[in-house]
């Protein structure tokens, strides 16, 4: 489902995400691109627990690269998350959802949304 006109300041990078990229996202050719041609692919979120606020389960690069260039707000595709959700989100960025890393991603995932 897309939501417009989201603002920025209502998504969060999910829990997870420094465990997945290791505090590694250089987002300077990302957010040049960005500043040339637009938002191309709307970032995917899932609900955080708390009212309109969102973790981004793809696009957590694309998220700092906005908050960089100034956006204020964005239209985002909210999906229902539950462990085949999560795995979408680490497909889409790249992941094999079948390897024992992202099993045991998915598994602290699973026990961070129940908390």
């Amino acid at each position: 489902m897309i939501i417009k006109n989201i603002p920025l300041t209502h998504l969060k990078s999910h829990p997870l995400n420094n465990k997945i990229y290791q505090g590694n996202m250089n987002i300077d050719d990302l957010a040049d691109n960005i500043s040339k041609v637009g938002l191309l692919e709307p970032l995917v979120v899932i609900p955080s627990g708390t009212r309109n606020s969102y973790y981004v389960v793809s696009g957590n690069r694309r998220l700092l690269a906005l908050n960089s260039l100034g956006f204020k707000k964005i239209d985002v595709n909210k999906i229902d998350i539950d462990k085949k959700g999560y795995s979408l989100g680490m497909s889409v960025n790249g992941y094999d959802t079948n390897s024992n890393y992202t099993k045991a991603v998915i598994k602290e995932f699973n026990r961070i949304s129940k908390g």
